[in-house]
């Protein structure tokens, strides 16, 4: 399956089903482990790299994410002003928890009816969580793992017969509880230099900056030509 011609071009249009974000090393992750990503309703591109490479070779593609610099603050005021209600599972037990604690004091009427680490002792705590969830019904459901942990998350989720509206975030949970708002600086944020900030908060990142990023540049450049190639013979 080529996972750019699942990408979408657009941004989203209010809250509905299940969405989650692709930069140069989940996408990778994504080849390898073979993620039904066609499960989800749609993918957006969570980098300005990944953005430029793929415009270059003719992918229509514009950044979102799901944080402070993107759509985050746009989903929690929703999420507020209609009144319904919000599960979150990701990060450590005392990260999820201070996230929570920043979410409640920056947004006092948002209804979270519960609230899970993404770190599972074993598959029968997963399948727990995935059971409450089901059993909660929340009308949205916020999962931070990672790639691809938090999409094979959601699927499973999906397949135990929840329906609602879905978002991953990646590390956005642990961002937010240890810096307690926006994450990236703004001089950061606006010369797309977010990439180089977090490596300077969290230098473990290094070889997914030097090494997997151009790893997945080549593989993008592929399937972005291959998915050309194919959608000019598709229009003959």
């Amino acid at each position: 399956m080529n996972i750019l011609g699942l990408v979408s071009a657009v941004k989203l249009d209010g809250a509905m089903g299940c969405t989650t974000f692709l930069n140069h090393y989940s996408y990778l992750v994504h080849k390898r482990c073979g993620t039904r990503l066609d499960a989800f309703d749609a993918i957006h591109v969570d980098g300005i790299a990944m953005v430029w490479l793929l415009r270059a070779f003719g992918v229509r593609a514009s950044r979102l994410s799901f944080d402070y610099s993107s759509i985050a603050d746009a989903v929690f005021q929703w999420l507020e002003m209609n009144r319904k209600t919000l599960f979150i599972a990701g990060a450590q037990q005392g990260e999820i928890v201070s996230f929570v604690t920043c979410l409640r004091d920056r947004y006092p009427a948002i209804s979270i009816v519960g609230f899970e680490s993404g770190h599972f002792e074993s598959d029968t705590n997963r399948a727990n969580c995935i059971a409450k969830i089901v059993d909660l019904k929340p009308d949205v459901l916020l999962v931070g793992m990672g790639a691809p942990l938090q999409e094979d998350f959601i699927i499973d989720v999906l397949d135990k017969g929840w329906s609602g509206v879905a978002y991953t975030c990646g590390g956005f949970i642990h961002q937010t509880a240890a810096k307690g708002g926006k994450y990236y600086p703004p001089i950061f944020d606006r010369l797309h230099l977010r990439w180089l900030y977090r490596l300077i908060d969290e230098p473990k990142l290094w070889k997914r900056y030097f090494i997997s990023y151009p790893v997945a540049s080549a593989h993008l450049i592929k399937d972005a030509i291959v998915l050309r190639v194919f959608s000019a013979r598709r229009y003959r």
